[in-house]
């Protein structure tokens, strides 16, 4: 007697099936890639020295964007009408401005802020424009102001305007395309530039304001 075995065959993987599994791992091992090193790139970025000043620029980065109008009181018309008003100063050590995001106070929507040089730091200072301490007509205020430290050890820092492409020195009243901050550490030769850009889109909104606000 005989016995007889049959092996059935299994079905295997095709050529298409093959380079499809290969293509899939080849991404897999792209992304972990990837992502490792921008792990590593995060880790530098938090040993930098400077990383303190880089997060602190970068919370001034965000105001400046969001510099803004407010409303106040046009004392010299007779019925003291309420107009939405543009407020800037800038020159070589100092600037000023109302902004819709503040880094203090985070209860309150519009700000007035002071960036300036104060011996070797450069401070930022935020005021309430709507409180019962700030004349929001002026924006002079008796309460004092909180205050946050930019940057330390400043041996040298200017402040200049561009506007329609020029730059200055001195700007007041009217909004700067871009703010620029040059500055020098007292333990280094190297100067730094940042460019501050103001994209709120403040005057067609203060058109729009205007109009809609004259309707009531």
């Amino acid at each position: 007697m005989s016995f007889k075995y049959h092996i059935k065959e299994g079905k295997g993987f095709t050529l298409v099936e093959l380079l499809v599994a290969i293509a899939i791992f080849s991404i897999a091992i792209t992304l972990v890639t990837y992502a490792f090193k921008q792990s590593i790139n995060i880790v530098k970025y938090i040993n930098f020295p400077y990383a303190e000043d880089l997060q602190r620029l970068s919370k001034v980065r965000d105001a400046i964007r969001s510099t803004f109008f407010y409303l106040t009181q046009n004392d010299a018309a007779d019925n003291n009408l309420k107009i939405f008003q543009f407020y800037f100063y800038g020159d070589k050590s100092k600037i000023s401005f109302v902004t819709t995001k503040p880094i203090l106070i985070k209860k309150r929507e519009i700000v007035l802020v002071i960036l300036e040089k104060d011996k070797d730091k450069l401070v930022w200072k935020e005021y309430p424009v709507y409180d019962k301490d700030t004349d929001y007509k002026t924006l002079k205020t008796r309460k004092k102001p909180k205050k946050l430290v930019i940057l330390r050890d400043i041996k040298s820092l200017n402040f200049s305007f561009i506007k329609n492409n020029v730059e200055k020195n001195f700007l007041e009243k009217t909004f700067p395309d871009v703010i620029k901050i040059t500055f020098q550490k007292s333990n280094e030769k190297k100067k730094y530039t940042y460019y501050f850009r103001i994209v709120s889109n403040a005057y067609p909104k203060k058109e729009i304001g205007d109009s809609i606000y004259e309707e009531f």
